[in-house]
């Protein structure tokens, strides 16, 4: 049995859930909290965080949605115990590829990143809404929302509150949904219709879910894709996968969604 520790951001959390999937047989998962970390930010604009990868409040919240899947038996915020594995050697990686990629290579293990890591029971309060979730951090400029607004009585804005305010100065405004903690979060996503937003952690756990989904590129940070969604660097591709997820042209078969054949950039 092994344990394991990571200090976060929490979508990062969720994106070295593969190679703990490949490494087998965890024990305990640690959360590292309070270890400093510089953002794409302004001070205008900062991190949920402020300058720490996790808090102590935000690893309470992913702790009931790590000790929910399988494959882990405990998490816990950790207090100097002895690991076997650093999850945090994956920042040894150049920006080269995808962060879980980094992961799995760091630590030489595979895993078919088209299959779901996440297995999580689906809260079906919004089985036929669109979620989205647009952060500050990692916008792509190019790409704007308001086009969504006709669809508006379909979509409901998850993520902070002042997210939210800030999509409806720049966009619309729209149901809101907050999370109170992160299972709860991973649950709606699961029995959602289909995920619209840029680089954040509600994408890591829409890719985990593999749920239908719609991920906005960050020009300046290409360090998160899809495998087996959608992917847009401007605005008309935004808008023409976008229609694809709201008019529901996927294909089920035996309740599995076969996906048109999604535009990938490497």
């Amino acid at each position: 049995m092994k344990t394991v520790r990571c200090s976060g951001n929490i979508g990062d959390c969720i994106f070295s859930l593969p190679c703990c999937i490949a490494i087998g047989n965890i024990i305990t998962y640690y959360l590292q909290t309070n270890i400093t970390q510089k953002y794409y930010m302004d001070e205008n604009n900062p991190h949920p965080c402020g300058n720490y990868r996790m808090t102590e409040d935000f690893a309470k919240k992913l702790i009931p949605l790590l000790e929910s899947q399988p494959y882990i038996k405990k998490a816990n915020i950790w207090n100097d115990e002895n690991i076997d594995y650093d999850l945090d050697r994956f920042r040894e990686m150049t920006a080269t590829t995808d962060i879980p990629n980094c992961f799995l290579s760091i630590f030489n293990k595979t895993y078919n990143l088209n299959k779901p890591w996440l297995k999580i029971i689906p809260d079906l309060i919004f089985k036929d809404k669109i979620v989205i979730n647009r952060t500050k951090r990692y916008l792509n400029t190019s790409i704007n929302y308001s086009f969504l607004k006709k669809y508006k009585d379909i979509i409901v804005f998850t993520g902070l509150k002042d997210e939210y305010e800030d999509f409806k100065i720049h966009n619309f405004a729209c149901d809101y949904y907050f999370a109170t903690d992160f299972l709860a979060l991973a649950k709606v996503l699961a029995g959602a219709k289909a995920f619209i937003g840029n680089q954040s952690f509600a994408f890591t756990l829409a890719e985990g879910l593999k749920i239908p989904r719609l991920l906005e590129i960050c020009l300046f940070a290409k360090t998160t894709k899809t495998y087996g969604g959608y992917e847009c660097l401007d605005q008309k591709e935004f808008m023409t996968y976008a229609e694809i997820l709201i008019h529901n042209k996927n294909t089920f078969k035996n309740n599995k969604i076969v996906y048109c054949t999604p535009k990938i950039f490497l």
